[in-house]
């Protein structure tokens, strides 16, 4: 960890800023409805949270691209609506924003998510015009790899440093998104990710609360 600290703070928005639990599993049953498969456990669908979606349906249930396409269509048909309105902030997220901005600190989402959604999900819970940049998988282009979206960041802020930055997430690809860019990492205990899960990706610091996070920055 940098002793003196970032200018560029990037936030996954699933499972560290807020908790949209309820309204993703909800997209995924929907998805997997919309091909009349449901030969699936609560758990598997609980893995989904985090990594992007169509890698983890090819990989758990072995669908072709053509049901791919068919389920990831019905999911974000439901996402557009539930994405939004069923997401609840975590608990000190108002505070640690608060505190960001009186430290000069630049605010950025960097989200599996497309952007459209993530705006209106923290549109929804008051925060939007907290953040300097929300960055979507759309704009990043590719299947949402959390590099990428991070690549996408970099892109927009001439002269920025990849030293004066960091990638704060709930799960293993935040954090080896941010490695994969040469960005500091550190991961919160709070969201979807287990301990276990986060400390094998050595993270540069691993966080019960962003206000463990707040000391470090």
């Amino acid at each position: 960890m940098r002793k003196q600290g970032y200018t560029y703070i990037l936030l996954d928005l699933d499972g560290t800023i807020t908790d949209s639990k309820e309204g993703l599993l909800e997209s995924y049953r929907a998805g997997l409805a919309a091909v009349h498969f449901s030969d699936y456990t609560e758990e598997q669908l609980l893995s989904f949270l985090g990594p992007p979606l169509r890698q983890s349906l090819k990989y758990s249930f072995g669908f072709d691209e053509t049901t791919l396409d068919a389920a990831m269509q019905g999911f974000r048909e439901r996402l557009a609506v539930a994405g939004i309105e069923k997401n609840t902030l975590y608990p000190g997220v108002r505070e640690f924003l608060q505190w960001a901005h009186g430290q000069g600190k630049k605010l950025i989402v960097a989200t599996s998510k497309t952007s459209r959604i993530a705006r209106g999900a923290l549109e929804r819970c008051g925060i939007l015009g907290d953040f300097d940049m929300v960055a979507g998988k759309d704009e990043a282009g590719g299947a949402g790899e959390k590099a990428a979206v991070i690549a996408y960041v970099l892109e927009h802020f001439p002269g920025i440093q990849k030293e004066e930055c960091v990638m704060i997430g709930d799960r293993k690809y935040d954090i080896l998104g941010a490695r994969e860019m040469g960005m500091d990492a550190i991961a919160v205990l709070y969201g979807y990710g287990s301990r276990e899960e986060l400390e094998s990706c050595c993270p540069d610091a691993l966080c019960e609360s962003l206000q463990d996070v707040k000391k470090l920055l």
